[in-house]
């Protein structure tokens, strides 16, 4: 048998180019539907509304300053449903809410002759997305074990040049060489490798096979908008953004409580992602008003350029029963890698039409306003910040592949009688994934809100649940992949006040 020492040199290489892939493309590109509670409550059609959505509305402002903050807080529940068995995990509200959006409003004042009458100026931070989610899995296999994943990996390749996934499960001794004795012409023995197998006396077919995750981070953006009108007519504006992303995730893989023919105790695969990093893009919007009661808007979102740093960390910990080999008196064997990169991501562009209709009937007002968004997140793009660096054709070339463009409507219906307003919504986010059974992901978002107004000052409560559907693959076994279904439920609340002034 070959002995297991191995240095990770052969496998740096791997291991860089596998840990930036068409999963961070989609993370980063997919975003929540919270802004302030007002808008939050409509279900996020902020798009004749939100600087953040189309830079034009700002000319809507027709005050000196605004002052505004929001905060929020989030409960969810995540249901897993892994070979018929399904695991829940509740997740309460904090104590400490974080802060979703802030910002300040001014306004420059022209003549009143002038047919351009002002430009308003705002500088904003919203939260785009809370990557804050706990997930169980746990199921009962009776046909498979990662440990033949590892196995189908390794066919074919020395111990030296193994992937570093394999080379992990092959130095904790959860896979081996399947070795031939063969004779050379000088009557000398040597080895020949005709593939892996799992560790001689492993029976690893029936075992229970747990998974936990938890996930962490944010993703913040800073804006800085302007905004004019002509004639009160056409409204035009323009904004750039900053972003800020903290991102970790920690995945815990065991499977244990073999059948009894069987030499293994158990085995347990952790892995460890952290990423940090910035982007900029920018904004441009217009909205007219064609009749008195008619709003039309559109805007454009560029593609955001960001630029990560990553630490990635992989382990495997096998305990047996007796020895693995002879050539060993250990039990229990742990084995790590971890690897440090920095890269490139552009996500991709948005467009978004706006409608709105507003009526007064005697002292109520009405509005109602529909947004629908353009994304096509086949568009993202991974590359290397060295100009010579690693090009990232494989991983830009399953992009293209899996994602497609989707379309993301959001309606909003609003009340308001003298000082105190009612607010709801409801807002369905498509599939990213080109083709259908793929991976369903689609999101959903109902919301309702209150508002309050005496004298300067504005108070806004919304609050919003968003339900989801996603597929998990805990790992793939020649050509099938073992996937989990993910129910979740989050329950987010928001409240905004204002100051005007």
């Amino acid at each position: 048998m070959l002995k297991k020492n191995l240095i990770l040199f052969y496998i740096t290489i791997t291991t860089l180019l596998y840990s930036q892939n068409e999963i961070d493309a989609l993370r980063y590109s997919v975003f929540d539907n919270f802004n302030t509670a007002g808008i939050s409550a409509l279900g996020g059609a902020g798009g004749l509304w939100s600087h953040n959505h189309n830079p034009a509305s700002l000319g809507f402002f027709n005050g000196n300053n605004l002052l505004s903050i929001s905060l929020g807080n989030q409960s969810q529940q995540t249901e897993s449903n892994y070979l018929g068995q399904k695991e829940t995990i509740e997740n309460k509200i904090n104590i400490i809410p974080f802060i979703q959006n802030a910002g300040y409003v001014t306004s420059l004042q022209f003549s009143e002759n002038d047919e351009w009458s002002s430009i308003n100026i705002a500088l904003s931070v919203n939260r785009k997305k809370n990557f804050n989610h706990n997930i169980n899995i746990s199921g009962y296999n009776t046909e498979s074990s990662m440990a033949n994943q590892f196995v189908q990996y390794a066919q074919n390749i020395s111990p030296e040049e193994l992937g570093w996934n394999e080379w992990l499960a092959y130095d904790s001794f959860l896979i081996d060489p399947d070795e031939t004795e063969i004779t050379n012409p000088d009557g000398s023995a040597s080895s020949v490798l005709n593939g892996y197998q799992p560790t001689s006396g492993m029976e690893i077919i029936g075992q229970t096979q747990t998974r936990k995750i938890k996930e962490n981070g944010f993703i913040n953006e800073v804006d800085l908008a302007f905004s004019s009108a002509y004639k009160n007519f056409v409204f035009i504006g323009g904004s750039i953004g900053i972003t800020h992303m903290k991102f970790s995730h920690r995945s815990s893989y065991k499977e244990d409580e073999f059948n009894d023919n069987n030499n293994l105790l158990n085995f347990e695969y952790n892995e460890y992602l952290n990423q940090e990093g910035g982007g900029v893009n920018l904004k441009i919007g217009t909205i007219i008003k064609p009749l008195s009661f008619l709003r039309v808007g559109l805007a454009y979102h560029s593609p955001t350029y960001n630029e990560i740093s990553e630490f990635y960390e992989a382990s495997i910990e096998t305990n047996f029963i007796e020895p693995p080999t002879e050539d060993t008196t250990a039990t229990n064997f742990f084995q790590s890698y971890s690897s440090n990169y920095d890269f490139i991501l552009n996500t991709p562009s948005k467009s978004i039409l706006s409608l709105a209709f507003l009526k007064k009937y005697m002292s109520i007002q009405t509005l109602l306003t529909l947004d629908f968004e353009r994304v096509n997140y086949g568009e993202s793009q991974l590359s290397s910040i060295d100009f010579y660096g690693y090009e990232f054709y494989d991983e830009n070339e399953k992009i293209s592949e899996y994602y497609g463009a989707t379309n993301n409507i959001k309606a909003g219906l609003f009340l308001r009688v003298k000082n105190i307003s009612l607010r709801g919504g409801y807002a369905i986010f498509g599939s990213p994934f080109k083709r259908e059974g793929d991976n369903e992901w689609s999101q959903k978002y109902m919301s309702f809100g209150l508002g309050y107004k005496v004298n300067a000052y504005s108070f806004d409560l919304a609050l919003a649940q968003q339900t989801n559907e996603e597929d998990i693959i805990l790992y793939q076994d020649l050509d099938s992949s073992y996937s989990a279904t993910i129910n979740s439920k989050i329950n987010t609340m928001i409240l905004t006040c204002s100051y005007k002034f």
